[in-house]
């Protein structure tokens, strides 16, 4: 009987935490939505692709100074590692090395600025989410997304670098978590000494995946200039809301599937979900999006196109969380170095003949490549 209660009492503690996680996304996405569309509006293509690009060096920066953490903490945190004050030191140190070497290469202290912030960001919300404290995450991730939209328009009067370091301010209530780990926990480098080859791996992920997230920017801004690339990033800034279930999957999954816990049919339905959301954004980009960016001539076929690669995302997403709770890291960083040639080589292959079509297509068959390898290698090891 004993058995029964505490079963139910874990499958209503489950249920709970993943409303948690799933309304605090859904909101802050929508305030973040709201925030991207204001900005968009504002700057126009040109000046937002700009951005975009700033957005993308900062976006490096921060993931070479994360040395791999997020994950780390996310797989580490629910087994009773105590790693954090550890790894929080490395990444924070890192972090303004990072940020000092951007500000003599670009002149810019916002980015700097933004990449200590995205870093502050990533480290509380891993070891947050570690140790499932639902509320706690809920109530961080609205305090952010309000500063941030409170912020990033009130400092527009001072350009696009205003709008950076509003966003980079926002991350500021972070800190409070930071010192109070820092002083909590032991820093053990022998504790981190013995998980160091999980920890690399980590950092090879998070490093394949912000340069899946930045440098196709770098190169579409290169290639094709800041206007298409402002198409480009508000057409992805749509994606990303489409793609708000999955990332709300994947926060909740990982940590149960590094406990033991698993979740079929959640994921099952996940990319049913997707299906549905490709059929929607298909049919009702042409309706909606010119609305919302009217100065933008081609997001609507950046959108449509983009958007038949939620299926292989939401099934890779599955496949990571899954190989990461088992600790094949290595898995998980071949699927990304797949994505990441198969992006880039078609990117620098279809732009120029393609243009924004051919930008739109390389995300999709980057999606693709990384979901075929995930579920070949998944029946290999079965």
């Amino acid at each position: 009987m004993t058995g029964f209660w505490n079963n139910l009492s874990n499958k209503i503690y489950a249920v709970q935490g993943l409303a948690v996680i799933g309304l605090v996304d859904i909101l802050g996405n929508i305030i973040s939505a709201i925030f991207w569309i204001i900005i968009a509006r504002f700057l126009g293509a040109e000046q937002y692709g700009h951005m975009s690009y700033f957005l993308a060096i900062a976006g490096i920066g921060s993931a070479v100074s994360l040395i791999g953490s997020e994950n780390t903490l996310m797989v580490y945190t629910p087994k009773n590692v105590r790693i954090q004050s550890t790894i929080f030191l490395l990444a924070i140190i890192a972090s303004c090395i990072a940020a000092t070497t951007i500000y003599f290469l670009f002149y810019n202290p916002a980015i700097s600025f933004l990449v200590i912030g995205y870093v502050i960001f990533g480290l509380t919300t891993s070891e947050i989410l570690g140790n499932k404290l639902y509320k706690s995450y809920s109530k961080y991730i609205i305090l952010q997304k309000i500063l941030m939209i409170s912020l990033g328009i009130g400092l527009y009067s001072y350009g696009v670098n205003g709008i950076i370091f509003g966003i980079a301010l926002s991350y500021s209530p972070y800190l409070i978590r930071i010192y109070k780990e820092l002083r909590n926990t032991k820093i053990d480098f022998l504790l981190l000494k013995s998980k160091f080859n999980f920890l690399m791996n980590s950092y090879l992920i998070s490093l394949a995946g912000i340069g899946i997230r930045s440098i196709d920017k770098l190169i579409v801004g290169s290639i094709l200039g800041y206007s298409i690339l402002g198409n480009y990033q508000a057409g992805l800034q749509v994606i990303e809301i489409l793609q708000l279930l999955p990332a709300i999957i994947s926060k909740y999954i990982l940590p149960h599937d590094s406990s033991g816990t698993t979740n079929i049919k959640l994921k099952k339905l996940t990319v049913y979900f997707s299906i549905g959301f490709t059929i929607l954004a298909v049919f009702l980009a042409p309706i909606i999006l010119p609305k919302l960016f009217p100065k933008f001539a081609d997001v609507i076929e950046i959108v449509q196109i983009s958007s038949i690669a939620l299926i292989p995302n939401s099934i890779a997403t599955i496949y990571v969380s899954k190989f990461l709770a088992n600790e094949r890291g290595r898995v998980v960083l071949v699927s990304l170095l797949i994505y990441f040639a198969v992006q880039m080589l078609s990117i620098l292959v279809f732009a120029n003949v393609l243009g924004v079509t051919g930008v739109a297509l390389s995300f999709v068959l980057a999606g693709i490549g990384q979901c075929v390898y995930l579920v070949t290698i998944s029946k290999i090891i079965k």
